[in-house]
């Protein structure tokens, strides 16, 4: 739990003494029940401030799917109970972590809460691929003056996680390169069945009968058996580029991380399909490694892998990366024949030069290059070649499907295209279109419009000296200027004109209760305004604020309507007759009554 002042009342004082220095200046009554006010609103402030809330809250937080499907939108809905005392003014901002993007309504909340009620907002997530487990959500609390404020985090007895794990990508095929040529193929292992023709031999007692080469018998009527050579599904790794200087994002907010993912799935499915052994492994700070292997238990890994392993996490890595020490490492865990195929969008010419050197350690490369730009076909690198040649291969050989995916481009060390990434159906199709939620930290609208209410008020009561009229709504200006742009300093200097203007009052004899009321007004007006700001600023428009501010709204302009009727009516009561140094005297014990009140 963290406590502090917010300072937003360190002029109060300052008020007090400039309205006994003009009533003494003038010897009028008029300045001195200004003070009044502004004595009122410290001792407001003290009284408030020195009784700071202690929250005792919990958290509830439900979500609508634990599972979704990536692109699904997910519900999520917070409850927050107040055990404790009454709270005058509770602001929470849940813990949503950073890789989902909120889709609808807010996870941010202001209101004030009863002791033993609570309060339930909403709000709507796109899931994304991973494993994403909520923080605590951060509570503010302050006092019904806004003197104290005390953080404190609290969250839900169970964590809340949404794990998403896409399908892997459809692709009919994905040629592989051959061991010892530019062709594509699979690599032929050992002599058995098969249908390449190897060698022939003598024959030996329990040959198959299919396998007796009938011709030569035929010519020398010698008996022969055919060897074919046998092949066997090559190990294959999917490298995925996951440098922090791969993300980088397009036009829609995906990184090009996303799109290097999600073309590694594509390939692994292809490659299982056609019954060869893969394995996945990122190229990045943070390490992940899956060996290659079959079957559907190791499907369900790879896609596991590629949607939670710390490698390919949808946040840029902070950590330091040693690519040299990661390669050594990657080069011990390759299986002996296994190729690499490589998906990068390209970003930089390093991992051109990773992908050579995985070449001359005998280990064939095929380079896979999403297209993340949405505008030009990104043309792939060859680690056999330089990298214009490679273009220059390649430009133009991927397919842009008329589905409006986005093209895929692999390539062999020569630059040839090994195949071409076929059409996705509309389901398949990604990434979705993600419309992209901002932060919105204009000030709070109810707040706004009481502040502008208040301060066309406080204008209204300087009509008896025509002379004003103007310097108060300047002052009025600017402070609706500032209420509504979120510029502190814009409300602030609004509100010390429509001040300064009630304080002149009193050099034209006008009756006391002209200058009281507006002063009051004006501080109705400079609160509200204040705290639309701060509202703003640290839980959004967007959020649902409005019984937090009518409960602030409706403290200051009790201690307004007090402030004017015990400044009036102590001032026809007792004090009318009096010299105005009896009540600069009222005024100063007035100030150090609520400096105690503060300590």
């Amino acid at each position: 739990m963290k406590r502090h002042e917010t300072d937003r009342w360190r002029g109060v004082t300052a008020v007090v003494f400039l309205a006994a220095a003009v009533g003494v200046l003038v010897r009028s009554p008029a300045p001195l029940l200004v003070g009044v006010v502004a004595v009122a609103v410290a001792g407001y402030a003290a009284f408030a401030g020195g009784r700071p809330p202690e929250p005792t809250l919990t958290v509830e937080r439900e979500v609508s799917e634990t599972d979704p499907d990536s692109g699904e939108d997910v519900t999520v809905t917070v409850t927050v109970h107040n055990e404790g005392e009454f709270l005058p003014d509770v602001r929470v901002v849940d813990g949503v972590p950073e890789p989902l993007n909120v889709v609808d309504g807010s996870p941010r909340h202001a209101t004030a809460l009863r002791s033993g009620r609570h309060a339930t907002f909403s709000y709507t997530v796109e899931a994304v691929r991973g494993e994403h487990t909520f923080d605590d959500a951060t509570v503010l609390v302050r006092d019904v003056a806004g003197t104290t404020e005390t953080e404190v985090a609290v969250g839900p007895d169970a964590e809340t996680t949404v794990r998403c794990l896409p399908m892997l990508a459809s692709l009919d095929r994905f040629p592989l390169r051959g061991q010892a040529s530019e062709r594509v193929g699979r690599i032929a292992a050992g002599v058995g069945s098969g249908t390449e023709f190897h060698a022939t031999r003598e024959y030996r007692p329990g040959d198959p009968l299919a396998r007796i080469d009938w011709n030569r018998m035929a010519r020398s009527g010698d008996l022969a058996t055919v060897e074919f050579r046998e092949e066997q599904s090559a190990p294959v790794v999917v490298l995925v580029d996951t440098r922090v200087q791969v993300y980088v994002d397009d036009s829609r907010g995906v990184s090009a991380v996303d799109h290097a993912v999600h073309a590694a799935g594509g390939v692994v499915s292809a490659l299982l399909d056609a019954g060869d052994r893969v394995g996945v492994a990122g190229f990045g700070p943070r390490w992940t490694y899956l060996a290659p292997s079959l079957g559907r238990d190791h499907r369900h890994r790879v896609r596991e892998t590629l949607a939670t392993g710390a490698a390919f996490a949808p946040t840029p890595p902070e950590e330091q990366f040693l690519p040299t020490v990661h390669r050594r490492r990657l080069r011990k865990r390759l299986p002996s024949g296994a190729q690499l195929v490589c998906c990068t969008p390209l970003v930089d010419d390093y991992v051109v030069t990773t992908c050579r050197r995985f070449e001359a350690h005998g280990y064939p490369v095929t380079v896979v290059s999403p297209d993340v730009t949405g505008e030009t076909i990104r043309a792939p690198h060859s680690p056999a070649s330089s990298a214009g040649n490679a273009s220059a291969n390649c430009a133009g050989r991927a397919s842009r499907s008329s589905t409006g995916t986005r093209p895929t481009h692999w390539c062999s060390p020569s630059g040839r295209p090994n195949g071409v990434a076929q059409p996705m159906s509309e389901s398949e199709r990604w990434p979705p279109d993600r419309p992209e939620s901002e932060f919105d930290d204009r000030p709070a609208r109810t707040s706004a419009l009481l502040a502008v209410a208040a301060a066309t008020l406080a204008t209204i009561a300087t009509v008896v000296v025509p002379l004003l009229v103007p310097v108060a709504s300047v002052g009025t200006l600017a402070l609706a200027v500032g209420v509504f742009l979120g510029r502190r300093r814009l409300v602030t200097g609004g509100a010390v004109l429509v001040l300064l203007a009630h304080l002149a009052g009193g050099l034209f004899g006008v009756d006391p209760l002209w200058p009281l009321a507006g002063a009051a007004a004006t501080f109705v007006a400079w609160d509200c305004g204040e705290y639309a700001v701060g509202l703003g600023e640290q839980v959004g428009r967007d959020a649902r604020t409005r019984q937090a501010e009518l409960t602030h709204a409706a403290a200051s302009s009790l201690v307004a309507v007090l402030a004017v009727t015990v400044g009036y009516g102590g001032y026809w009561a007792g004090v009318g007759g009096r010299p105005v140094v009896a009540l600069v005297l009222l005024l100063v014990g007035a100030v150090v009554l609520a400096r105690s009140l503060s300590s």
